[in-house]
């Protein structure tokens, strides 16, 4: 795959993981810019991959114990039952794994573009501003008393990082704001 192919598939899968965060309503319907989704995704991180490690130990747990039971006094009654294919409970439990599998897909390729971003600019001597800000969400002057900095210093590296990443992200859009400005 040569570096065009990669980018369009790192802008679609970016495309998707918004498009998916607007769906779920973790990410409100506005225009903004590279700069700002680069940070909304920083932002979201952690919880991209907590989700993925509860997907996965849903599809463990899923192996292990199989599905939940139902209460026996609980029936249900359709009209269709002579005509519906009743499948065995591993072949629920495969389903419902595939299921899981595919809605962490996703997510698992939007964490992946934002690893590759990261490592990117992970040997600056700022890059910790990063982990701190977003990660840990630290506010700005506790991070710029940690590094014994001005807190405009930190911003400004800090920013000057988020746009390194935005271009590794968002490249078209980022030429598209620079050109448009």
């Amino acid at each position: 795959m040569n570096d065009i192919e990669m980018q369009k598939l790192i802008e679609n899968v970016v495309g998707r993981c918004i498009g998916e965060l607007k769906l779920q309503d973790m990410l409100k319907e506005n225009k903004k810019n590279a700069f700002q989704k680069t940070e909304q995704l920083l932002y979201n991180y952690c919880d991209f991959k907590d989700v993925i490690k509860q997907k996965r130990s849903m599809i463990a747990d899923l192996q292990k114990y199989g599905l939940p039971k139902k209460s026996k006094s609980i029936t249900s009654f359709s009209g269709d039952e002579g005509m519906r294919e009743i499948k065995t409970e591993q072949e629920q439990i495969d389903e419902y794994i595939e299921s899981i599998e595919n809605s962490m897909r996703l997510t698992i390729r939007c964490v992946s573009v934002i690893d590759a971003a990261l490592g990117s600019v992970g040997n600056d001597p700022y890059y910790q501003v990063l982990v701190m800000r977003y990660f840990r969400k630290i506010n700005l002057e506790d991070i710029a008393e940690y590094y014994g900095k001005d807190v405009s210093t930190i911003s400004r590296n800090k920013n000057r990082l988020v746009n390194q990443i935005k271009i590794k992200i968002f490249p078209d859009e980022s030429i598209n704001e620079i050109m448009h400005q």
